[in-house]
């Protein structure tokens, strides 16, 4: 169902948050979601993308909610194991990715706002190479 928001800005971080790092990490790994969310590891780079986006809004004033790390984890969680971002599959194409517009801006607010973003800068370098539509 539908929800109406009293915060337009918290709804939009909210779901950046999530698929800023859910696009990030499954490009990253050429991976769907079900083996990020078998692969502790994966998963734990994957939370922390979350973690370094959550940090970012809220240095920018965004009053995201105490919860949005779990609420967002649990959302990943329950994707399908099959599930795929639309940017894996631009890279997978080898067409333009919207890397710039997700990770890149995660990356471009950490450095003007002082908050590290030492996860999603690995990400975005990683992916850089591609993002114009470079084969993967």
């Amino acid at each position: 169902a539908a929800q109406i928001s009293s915060d337009i800005e918290v709804s939009i971080w909210q779901k950046f948050v999530m698929l800023s790092s859910i696009a990030g990490v499954a490009c990253l790994t050429r991976q769907a979601n079900g083996v990020v969310k078998g692969d502790p590891d994966l998963l734990s780079i994957r939370g922390d993308a979350v973690r370094e986006a959550i940090a970012v809004a809220r240095a920018r004033g965004v009053a995201l909610p105490d919860d949005c790390l779990e609420k967002t984890l649990k959302m990943q969680e329950s994707f399908p194991d099959q599930a795929l971002p639309s940017m894996w599959f631009d890279l997978d194409a080898g067409k333009r990715m919207e890397l710039e517009g997700l990770t890149g801006v995660i990356v471009r607010l950490g450095r003007e706002l002082a908050v590290p973003t030492p996860v999603n800068r690995a990400i975005y370098a990683a992916l850089k190479p591609f993002a114009n539509g470079a084969n993967a």
